[in-house]
């Protein structure tokens, strides 16, 4: 968007938007040696935004785990190794698990592939069945592995750990709505009896945001002489409107920053420094944005509007204002903002 005048001109205004992400696994034993931490490895989940018209089967983010430092040491073979999903087989179709929502609901729309990043089972001397590579896990893994090897007939352990295990998000149907995720374990490993270890997700939001945005891509702010510049210090204000077209009751935030090559001059009452070309560039003057009401609004600044309807017009205003203290000499001004809609 763009704020200008003959005296000054232009402010662009452009939109970002947001968007989430998530998981780990492995292990080995018989008789055995634990080392290492046995509590739950958190995965951060980040916060996923799902645009209008995703299709369904897209992929919406992807997480891995943090590094677990759980490591076990066997000295005799055929130990089992057992790795499941914690909801097993409810709704867990084609290697996608559904989510629990933070309100002990299956997320509808919502479903999370598990992925080991590198071997399933770290070791040497004996082969894995069903380890060693790549794969998207199922709902529940079970081999045997040869956790031990042998140095001139002699038996020693072998230390196994976990590898990072990735999440995958993916849009499972158009049901797909706005929701927290449960702070809730989604997948464990162990070797025979020895410790389970647990994944717990950290939490995360899916925001759905099937929105539309329009807006002014320039704010005449109009002529005005010097003198009156000089002796009013601000310009009259002109009107613009943002407007967002989106489902009932989305949340919302709106923020205003400087884009490139403007800077906040006095970012707490939302000053804007004059960018047209030095040669032509008024002096003294600079940018203002205003609320609807005629009152400041502070640049990188998140301004909460709360629930909308699902067509919602924001109100603001923009003039040219003297810098305190400054001399304002005749030429152009321009500055230039982008508006972000944060949804929650």
């Amino acid at each position: 968007m763009r704020f200008g005048a003959e005296l000054w001109r232009a402010c662009r205004l452009s939109m970002p938007f947001f968007v989430v992400y998530l998981l780990h696994a492995n292990s080995m034993a018989a008789p055995c040696t634990e080392r290492g931490s046995t509590s739950p490895v958190i995965i951060p989940a980040p916060n996923l935004t799902v645009t209008r018209n995703v299709p369904v089967g897209a992929v919406l983010g992807e997480v891995s785990s943090q590094v677990n430092d759980y490591v076990i040491s066997c000295s005799t073979p055929n130990n089992v190794r057992t790795s499941a999903t914690v909801r097993p087989l409810r709704g867990f179709i084609n290697g996608i698990m559904p989510v629990m929502g933070a309100n002990g609901e299956l997320i509808p729309g919502l479903g999370v592939r598990f992925t080991p990043m590198g071997s399933y089972v770290r070791g040497g001397g004996g082969a894995c069945t069903g380890g060693g590579g790549i794969r998207a896990l199922g709902a529940r893994d079970e081999f045997r592995c040869n956790a031990y090897g042998s140095y001139n007939g002699v038996p020693g352990g072998l230390e196994m750990g976990n590898s990072v295990l990735k999440l995958t998000f993916v849009k499972t149907s158009d049901a797909l709505a706005s929701a927290s995720l449960a702070r809730e374990i989604v997948f464990t490993t162990r070797v025979d009896n020895y410790a389970t270890i647990g994944y717990q997700l950290a939490g995360g939001k899916v925001v759905v945001n099937p929105c539309t945005f329009s807006m002014p891509s320039v704010v005449p702010l109009g002529t005005v002489s010097v003198a009156a510049l000089q002796a009013e210090r601000n310009s009259a204000q002109r009107d613009f409107n943002l407007e967002m077209n989106c489902q009932n009751n989305a949340m919302v935030k709106i923020r205003f920053t400087p884009a490139a090559g403007s800077t906040a001059v006095r970012g707490a009452v939302g000053t804007l420094s004059n960018t047209a070309a030095a040669a032509d560039a008024a002096a003294g003057v600079n940018v203002q944005l205003l609320s609807a009401a005629g009152e400041p609004i502070p640049l990188d600044t998140d301004i909460d509007f709360g629930a909308q309807p699902a067509t919602a017009r924001y109100g603001f205003r923009a003039r040219m204002s003297a810098a305190p203290g400054a001399t304002v000499t005749p030429g152009r001004v321009n500055a230039g903002a982008e508006v972000n809609f944060t949804f929650y």
